[in-house]
This record gives structure tokens, C-alpha cells and sequence, in this order.
């Protein structure tokens, strides 16, 4: 049976998230030494817990301004994924579809 999931904020491919930080001055992304790192990273730990047939929904902020970059990211990734598009998903809308239903 298909399992169900949620994720937000990604970020692929978004250079500056490596250098954000919170309230208490910490890294939200710390130990990677680039997005390709970060990239690999989250694709490796998706496709261990979401297999091809599950659903997963992503809660914006998938990707950032790079078309290239984010087909090249969402082709790897399992599942069967719907996308609620966030502040930073201000691709056109196609660029979008080729990737979730």
C-alpha cells in the first residue's frame, strides 16, 4: 500500500540557504560545503524513505529561480508528488507540471 508523506522548504539549488541562520545564530543547513552536496544529500535520504508508488506532498519551496537545476533534482526523486506552491516557486507553471501532478 502506498504511504502518504509531507515536505516543505527544500530549497534545491538555492545557494544562500547554506548561509542562514536562526535565532540562536546556528546554521539551519550546516556541514554541507555547497547545494551540490546538499542537493545529493536530501535526494539520497527522499529515495530511501519514499518509494515510487507513495505520495508526497510538498509544501512549497521547492526549488529556487534555477528551471535547469530543479529538473535535473525532481527527476531523481520517487514518488507520485503534488506540489502546494510556496513564496519561492515563482518559475512558470510549467516548469512545475513536468514533475508534479
Amino acid at each position: 500500500m502506498a504511504e502518504i508523506f509531507f515536505i516543505s522548504d527544500t530549497h534545491f539549488s538555492h545557494n544562500n540557504i547554506l548561509t542562514f541562520k536562526d535565532k540562536d545564530d546556528k546554521f539551519i543547513r550546516p556541514g554541507f560545503k555547497d547545494i551540490y552536496e546538499m542537493n545529493e544529500t536530501i535526494i539520497q535520504n527522499w529515495n530511501k524513505t519514499v518509494s515510487p508508488n507513495d505520495k508526497i506532498y510538498h509544501l512549497g519551496d521547492v526549488s529556487f529561480r534555477n528551471p535547469d537545476a530543479m529538473h535535473s533534482v525532481l527527476s531523481r526523486l520517487n514518488g507520485r508528488k503534488r506540489l502546494i506552491m510556496g513564496n519561492h516557486d515563482t518559475m512558470d507553471i510549467m516548469h512545475y507540471a513536468k514533475h508534479f501532478e
